[in-house]
């Protein structure tokens, strides 16, 4: 993989090794941290490269941004990573797009959920809406710890769901809150037909350090 560790990293390097669209330097070879102190690293997780990484990423943002509806999908999953590290808003809109992609769309909803404008939100909100029961639990967790009182109101809306999967990880991305409000609405789903969704209430509560844990349970 030619020292390249992190999906971010592996963006880059897959644009200047293969990428075709428009003019660009791609004759060059960028230099990439592939390592530190011997073991893989990802120049967003260690603090004194994170500036190089968004450097050597946001001159080839916009060449990324075509890439994430092409037709290799690893490329665009790998672009749609680079994009959420870099958070430039003016990306929003191409990875909106890579939702509608089955092959990319988990990594455009989690770049997606690096942002708070509002096109980026709204776009996460409507996978609550999907037909497809992995694009709403996907939402859900892309979602998870949002105050926005919107998606509170959809996720809380969802609690209802008759699949217990989606159950559970409306609870889960409600519990990711942290929000006392929020996380006490879940105690009335500790008698729900489903262990798995009780067992991620009783998980919220306790992250809450609620003190009426005991007497909910």
């Amino acid at each position: 993989d030619a020292g390249v560790a992190s999906q971010a990293e592996k963006s880059l390097y897959l644009l200047l090794e293969r990428a075709t669209v428009g003019p660009g330097p791609t004759e060059r070879t960028a230099s990439i941290p592939g390592s530190v102190a011997g073991k893989p690293a990802d120049v967003f997780e260690v603090g004194s490269l994170q500036l190089t990484g968004r450097q050597l990423l946001k001159a080839h943002a916009s060449r990324m941004a075509r890439e994430i509806g092409g037709n290799d999908a690893a490329l665009a999953r790998a672009c749609a990573a680079a994009l959420g590290k870099i958070g430039d808003p003016d990306f929003i809109a191409p990875l909106v797009g890579g939702l509608a992609h089955e092959d990319r769309r988990s990594e455009c909803a989690y770049a997606l959920a690096s942002f708070r404008e509002p096109p980026a939100i709204a776009a996460l909100i409507a996978l609550l809406d999907a037909a497809d029961r992995s694009a709403i639990r996907l939402g859900c967790f892309a979602l998870g710890s949002s105050r926005e009182p919107e998606v509170v109101r959809k996720l809380t809306g969802l609690l209802i769901h008759p699949d217990p999967e989606v159950r559970a990880d409306v609870v889960f991305a409600l519990g990711e809150t942290a929000d006392v409000k929020v996380v006490r609405k879940l105690s009335g789903l500790l008698d729900d037909r489903s262990d798995a969704v009780v067992m991620r209430v009783l998980s919220a509560l306790k992250k809450l350090g609620d003190p009426d844990l005991p007497e909910a349970v």
